[in-house]
């Protein structure tokens, strides 16, 4: 488990037994339990047994290093103001988001759902063609990634797929959200915090947020740390620590809102405390964006906000393309 301090702690979650055809009704019911839980108290946990090759973990994180590794031009030629529409892929550079006060000490790289130009939804929220660095190959960054994206698809609607069995609202509750959904990884890399020797404050890398969608999931370098929660009751940070083939889930705001509050989208950050190069890669599953964000217990129906409306303007403000 992950500590958090003052007894509290980052619950471990082995999902193997939910998904072995041979594991009793007690084992997948314990699963569902313990993701319950987790959900209700924190909205954080760690995963593990979710079946992702540790191989094309490391990959995936040799990607983002390659990539990141390149020219500033070349990356700039590939830059989101490039992406058409709202379809929001590509480079992101450092200080291009506020999540919080300041601009974050970060530079990003968004991918999803490969939508080609011709496609009548190109331009709408998310949805777009990638872009792919001309300087790295197919093998060295392409493959890999788009390997790792139909991993962690599959992990997140297994997850959906508990949380609904987690919920009174029915097994299926979230089928719909889970029908042509969007799902984006986003490359991100954390310079280095040559204040971190001299035992100076570390850079706020990431600001203050909660997560816009319904499910992330990340990868960490392990060893590298800088994704700290609040925690619930003492306000303060707590570091959640980074081993390998061990995933962090971390519940968003749609589930927060279609729950009531009763899953937690909690309050996160991440810094860099360290004089060396992090990266790590989050996994953001928005789901099908034209979902309704009306509570599953049937209260409030009629909402008119969807998913996507909700995602668009948090994302939108945070890079400067809505003022409020």
């Amino acid at each position: 488990m992950g500590s958090l301090g003052q007894g509290f702690s980052v619950p471990l979650i082995d999902i193997s037994p939910f998904l072995s055809s041979t594991s009793s009704p007690e084992s997948r019911e314990h699963v569902i339990q313990e993701v319950r839980s987790a959900c209700q108290q924190l909205g954080f946990f760690e995963l593990v047994g979710h079946g992702i090759p540790v191989a094309l973990q490391r990959e995936v994180l040799l990607c983002a290093e390659r990539l990141f590794n390149l020219p500033l031009e070349q990356k700039q030629a590939m830059s989101m103001s490039k992406s058409p529409g709202l379809s929001k892929r590509g480079y992101e550079a450092i200080g291009g988001q506020v999540l919080d006060k300041k601009p974050d000490s970060k530079e990003g790289f968004y991918i999803g759902v490969e939508i080609p130009p011709d496609d009548s939804r190109c331009g709408e929220f998310s949805m777009g063609p990638n872009f792919w660095p001309e300087a790295l190959s197919d093998e060295d960054f392409r493959e890999p990634v788009m390997r790792y994206h139909a991993e962690g698809l599959r992990v997140h609607e297994i997850l959906l797929r508990i949380m609904a069995m987690a919920l009174p609202y029915g097994d299926d509750v979230f089928d719909a959200l889970m029908t042509d959904p969007v799902a984006n990884i986003k490359l991100l890399h954390y310079p280095p915090n040559p204040a971190s020797s001299a035992g100076e404050a570390p850079y706020i890398a990431a600001g203050t947020h909660t997560d816009f969608g319904s499910i992330t999931i990340l990868l960490q370098q392990p060893n590298h740390h800088g994704l700290e929660a609040l925690h619930p009751s003492t306000k303060t940070w707590i570091p959640i620590l980074a081993q390998e083939d061990v995933l962090i889930v971390n519940i968003g705001d749609l589930l927060l809102k279609w729950t009531k509050g009763i899953f937690k989208s909690p309050l996160h950050r991440a810094i860099n405390v360290s004089p060396h190069h992090r990266y790590s890669v989050p996994f953001f599953y928005h789901g099908n964006l034209r979902t309704r964000l009306s509570p599953l217990d049937g209260s409030g129906y009629g909402t008119e906000e969807t998913a996507g409306e909700h995602i668009a303007g948090k994302l939108l403000r945070s890079f400067g393309d809505i003022k409020d």
